[in-house]
């Protein structure tokens, strides 16, 4: 039986069925999924307010120039979190290996294709950004201030979404950073395991670190894309926890060259995009 998330995805999506690999540009391959019905889906209340984007890491980036010569390049793409539709995630994938053998001028010129595609298949502008160099050699962001709650000493015993695991001292208030790298769900619609880090910062109550752990394993056999699963730990901690201020962030590991990292924020920031190759 499928849940209302899993029935926001059209059985005619890319993800989760054989798709050959593209031989030519083909800007038809990408494939929006709206946001309105997946949040809907997932009861969210009308009056929970979020600002942020999600920022799509793709390694496996490659065209030819006038030559004929394969460039090879690594890709950001910034969604805002305002915008109508996501990139259901093989679809970008298919179209970015559309270019493998198509012939540019320059990578600015890719630049200028890759952000007109995303933005028309969007509704609102997708910045992208281009680099010659491997994310892994650049300066790695710096997370040293942030708490690990990982070697919490707790019994485990929920795997699917429980958010009354959540529990905070109404006595204290703190402002604190903390993040977990045990992260684990499925995708929404292939079911193969979604790793990565998560990234709490918030000024409220403080939320008991065994708690904020229980919770975030208890997404182990939940399904849903990367941008799901952040959302609703962000309502989850707004409604359980109603911190001042709140900010979560998720890193997940890279599948099929493409890593997706969202941001949800109780307060509105513009996008740095001189931290986009440090990530």
């Amino acid at each position: 039986m499928l849940t209302k998330l899993q029935e926001t995805i059209h059985p005619s999506a890319p993800l989760g069925q054989k798709s050959p690999y593209p031989t030519s540009y083909d800007r038809a391959l990408l494939y929006p999924i709206e946001r309105a019905l997946q949040r809907q889906a997932m009861n969210f209340s009308p009056d929970l307010v979020f600002h942020g984007y999600d920022v799509w890491h793709a390694d496996e980036l490659l065209w030819l120039d006038q030559k004929g010569k394969p460039v090879r390049a690594y890709a950001c793409l910034v969604v805002p979190a305002s915008s109508k539709y996501l990139f259901e995630s093989k679809s970008v994938k298919l179209y970015l290996h559309s270019l493998n053998k198509e012939r540019f001028s320059s990578m600015d010129e890719v630049n200028r294709v890759i952000s007109r595609d995303l933005s028309e298949l969007v509704g609102v502008k997708v910045q992208v950004f281009l680099s010659h160099e491997s994310f892994a050699h650049l300066n790695a962001v710096s997370y040293e201030n942030y708490h690990c709650i990982d070697g919490v000493d707790i019994e485990i015993s929920r795997y699917h979404r429980a958010p009354e695991l959540l529990h905070v001292d109404s006595h204290h208030v703190v402002e604190e950073k903390l993040a977990s790298h045990v992260f684990k769900s499925h995708c929404l619609c292939t079911g193969q395991p979604d790793m990565g880090s998560i990234f709490v910062d918030y000024h409220g109550h403080k939320i008991h670190h065994d708690s904020l752990l229980a919770y975030l394993v208890s997404y182990s056999e939940h399904a849903g894309f990367a941008e799901n699963c952040i959302e609703q730990i962000f309502a989850d901690l707004m409604e359980i926890t109603r911190p001042h201020r709140l900010h979560v962030h998720g890193q997940f590991t890279t599948r099929g060259g493409i890593r997706i990292n969202p941001y949800r924020l109780s307060y509105d920031r513009s996008f740095d995009s001189a931290s986009l190759f440090k990530q």
